[in-house]
């Protein structure tokens, strides 16, 4: 098979999920504590173009290889076979695993080879990033921590959760941290270390 993109649409035009969200007035669904996204906007676009072709070329079986590395063998377990539906099945083949291979053994790899390094795979508003990946965004791609900040505003029904972090706004999360840092604002570039919170006692 060739190496082919594959996409969410909605009637029939391709559509991230940011532009989902947008239309929907929603946030990604692990703002809410549900995992649809991979759902929606990976394996089943995925699992719609396989057995598209597996029926066009008469197969009732694939492998599907799954990057798991050797460091989250958990993730495997249990994992051997599944069904795309009553007449197509395929089996699951974990290389890495197979190889133990662990993440820097990969990272090796795709240097040695003059590959460039891929970042981390997740959406520039997902729900799990962490307060420094949230004030790295703001810092260093404004547009994108724009971005995100509109899915907050665009959000149609306020409650419980009206932030991406599980509730939390991250316009909230980086004007925290901003407070915290005006504490230190008597410090001057003479001064050693610059202190990134009041945990610092010398």
């Amino acid at each position: 098979m060739p190496i082919e993109m594959v996409y969410a649409k909605y009637k029939g035009e391709y559509e991230s999920l940011e532009d989902s969200c947008i239309r929907k007035k929603t946030l990604p669904s692990l703002a809410f504590g549900y995992k649809a996204c991979s759902m929606k906007h990976k394996i089943e676009p995925m699992n719609k173009k396989v057995k598209d072709w597996m029926k066009k070329n008469h197969h009732n079986e694939i492998y599907r290889c799954i990057g798991y590395d050797a460091g989250e063998p958990h993730r495997a377990i249990d994992r051997v076979e599944g069904k795309l539906n009553k007449t197509l099945s395929e089996k699951y083949w974990y290389p890495l695993i197979e190889w133990m291979w662990r993440r820097q053994d990969c990272i090796e790899t795709i240097k040695r080879h003059g590959i460039p390094q891929v970042g981390k795979s997740s959406c520039f508003f997902c729900p799990s990033m962490k307060t420094a990946e949230i004030i790295r965004l703001r810092n260093e791609y404004p547009e994108y921590f724009k971005r995100a900040i509109n899915l907050e505003k665009n959000m149609a029904v306020k409650g419980r959760i009206e932030g991406l972090s599980f509730g939390v706004k991250w316009s909230d999360i980086v004007s925290a941290d901003d407070n915290q840092m005006k504490m230190f604002e008597w410090l001057d570039e003479h001064d050693s270390p610059k202190i990134p919170c009041g945990c610092y006692d010398g």
